[in-house]
């Protein structure tokens, strides 16, 4: 089993956060894709939640955030 999560915001990644985990907890392949919406916020809260940067994909490579947009 191998999942793709694409999200955009910090806020997507909580709330798919628990079904990481899950995936995670039954030795599935998962990977996450980051659209840039919200880029420095997306990253900070990726961090935060200790998720691997190996496990990720940044096509459009964005520092910006919310304030700074």
């Amino acid at each position: 089993m191998q999942l793709w999560f694409v999200l955009g915001t910090a806020a997507e990644l909580i709330k798919v956060y628990p079904l990481i985990v899950g995936a995670e907890k039954r030795g599935w392949i998962w990977r996450v894709v980051s659209t840039g919406q919200s880029g420095a916020n997306f990253w900070r809260q990726y961090d935060e939640f200790n998720l691997p940067r190996s496990h990720s994909m940044d096509p459009l490579k964005s520092d910006r955030d919310l304030r700074h947009s």
